[in-house]
């Protein structure tokens, strides 16, 4: 029993976390719609999708209005900002330009993440370590935080037993033990942000389409219809797919000039498509509102 309790002694500062670092710039007025950029770090592709996917729906129940990460990467990669989200650097993009792109008051980035999962012993360590940023829409730093959370597992008690939960890492998977640790780094970081009025957070309005134009192309006698062109004029700025029915689903569209999109579909075998198949067209907003239309009638 001494060398167990000298060993828990040895390994305790190896389990302690370390607490958040954090500076707000209270000279720069908070950007309240703001876009979550990838995470950058060692941490595996999946993890740190993860970590930014929970960082934005944490920032909305703190009345901050985040727009959709699928369209954030959109305009990233037109610009040229982004080939691959797993490969991302945020330094190597000016803020202040990209916030304007977006058509956002803010951005956060993420550097230096990095997950942790060892055993010592009858102990278990899951760690997550990162830092966060976040600009205004003028290229000024409002906030930043640094921080590294952990949760370990080894009871001692009073019987000279020891009781260990490491069972729970092949039970339940790595993945939910992430999420946790994910989740107290969020709660712990994000609590150093002030509290923000609900009364002052823009309201998000659903796209407008106007017009749906579908084309079916004659390419050779005898193929009339083996291509589909759908025009539609929506909302500038939206992320616009539309169906076949029956048929595919989410065909995308290009803005080709502000609120026109033009998308193109070359049939193919067995794709289920007729000749008298509906097309549905859908318009997104970068705050996830939704309009759905067919060509000729609304729903």
């Amino acid at each position: 029993m001494k060398r167990t309790i000298q060993f828990i002694l040895l390994i305790l500062p190896l389990l302690q976390g370390c607490g958040v670092t954090a500076r707000l710039n209270e000279r720069v007025p908070p950007p309240r719609r703001i876009a979550v950029l990838p995470m950058a770090g060692e941490a595996a592709a999946k993890d740190r999708a993860l970590i930014r996917s929970m960082l934005g729906q944490s920032l909305l129940v703190r009345n901050v209005s985040v727009v959709e990460n699928a369209y954030v990467d959109r305009v990233l990669s037109e610009e040229g900002w982004m080939t691959d989200p797993g490969r991302f650097d945020p330094f190597l993009i000016p803020p202040a330009e990209v916030c304007r792109a977006l058509g956002v008051e803010g951005i956060i980035i993420g550097t230096g993440f990095e997950t942790e999962d060892r055993e010592y012993f009858l102990y278990f360590r899951r760690g997550l370590q990162g830092r966060l940023m976040w600009w205004s829409g003028e290229g000024r730093l409002y906030w930043e935080a640094d921080h590294c959370a952990t949760r370990s597992g080894g009871v001692l008690i009073g019987s000279d037993q020891i009781i260990t939960t490491i069972s729970e890492h092949v039970e339940n998977g790595t993945s939910l033990a992430f999420v946790e640790v994910v989740e107290e780094y969020l709660d712990e970081v994000l609590a150093t942000l002030p509290e923000f009025d609900p009364e002052g957070l823009p309201r998000p309005v659903p796209p407008a389409i106007t017009g749906i134009e579908v084309e079916r192309i004659e390419e050779a006698a005898g193929e009339e219809g083996k291509r589909i062109r759908v025009t539609a004029k929506a909302t500038a700025g939206s992320l616009v797919t539309f169906d076949l029915i029956p048929g595919p689903k989410n065909i995308p569209t290009i803005e080709v000039d502000p609120g026109r999109y033009t998308g193109i579909y070359a049939r193919l075998p067995g794709d289920g498509v007729q000749a008298d198949s509906k097309v549905r067209v859908r318009a997104r907003s970068p705050d996830g509102r939704e309009t759905v239309q067919e060509a000729g009638r609304n729903r």
